[in-house]
């Protein structure tokens, strides 16, 4: 699977792929998680990461990705880790209806002239889904006078066709891009509740379920954005060295490139 996931990314260069998976403890896996992810999934969702504020931030920092945004609950359950492309522009939405009682954030993704809202959530036990998919209701009725494209990622703990989740689809027009099952809790009669959900879907393609052999039971979900978003090349800041700064020289170098532009001094007073 690990080479399916690369051969997608090689032959889909400028293309962003969206991934989620359920993790069962971050902390222990990270490096190998960078060994299998870095680079191929420009936007990744982690979910069930167990981990507190005594774990730092840099602790999982992965290369080519901006200070992943987290939602810790502790280190015995739940918990999201968003992972992002350094060069992809987003923002975290923090003004909405509350939804202290859900493990759920929104991020917006701007995308050249297009914008997604992204909605990322871990729902831990199959009877919280009425109440979790309520908290999501409201702020999704907030959000979509402003947002035209949704993309709703994450561990639902049910599969889309329970009565909740059929309703809460079919009322905002969203469809399940993963079909195949994602857990294998039980071998005999696997699940598909770690879902990809959008009201775009034909603005998606490739999406699968790949065993990367990351969790005990689920899969990582992917899928593909049609629409091309080149890497961008990446910017170079200049700072000026204060370990050895001279204050004359400074002064002096300064007088020096105002006399060359016959610039002086005054011309400043």
């Amino acid at each position: 699977s690990r080479i399916g996931l690369k051969n997608l990314r090689l032959k889909h260069p400028n293309k962003l792929i969206f991934g989620h998976i359920n993790i069962n403890s971050l902390r222990n896996k990270f490096g190998l998680l960078c060994d299998k992810i870095e680079g191929s999934v420009d936007i990744l969702l982690v979910s069930e990461t167990k981990l507190d504020d005594t774990f730092p931030p840099g602790q999982f920092m992965m290369s080519g990705y901006s200070v992943p945004h987290r939602l810790d609950r502790n280190i015995y359950g739940g918990g999201l880790m968003l992972f992002i492309r350094d060069d992809i522009p987003y923002k975290v939405l923090s003004k909405f209806v509350d939804s202290t009682n859900i493990e759920n954030f929104f991020i917006e993704i701007n995308l050249k002239k297009k914008k997604w809202l992204l909605s990322c959530s871990y729902n831990p036990k199959k009877n919280f889904i009425q109440n979790h998919l309520n908290q999501l209701i409201k702020n999704l009725d907030y959000f979509l006078s402003k947002y035209e494209n949704v993309l709703i990622m994450g561990d639902f703990n049910m599969e889309i066709s329970n009565t909740h989740m059929d309703s809460f689809c079919h009322f905002y027009n969203l469809k399940s891009l993963i079909k195949d099952p994602t857990c294998y809790k039980n071998p005999t009669s696997p699940s598909c509740i770690d879902l990809i959900i959008t009201n775009q879907p034909k603005s998606f393609c490739h999406s699968q379920v790949m065993d990367l052999g990351l969790s005990d039971y689920h899969g990582l979900t992917i899928t593909m954005l049609r629409s091309n978003f080149e890497k961008q090349e990446p910017r170079i800041v200049k700072y000026r060295n204060y370990k050895n700064f001279s204050n004359e020289l400074f002064h002096d170098l300064l007088v020096q490139e105002l006399s060359i532009k016959n610039i002086t001094e005054d011309d400043f007073i």
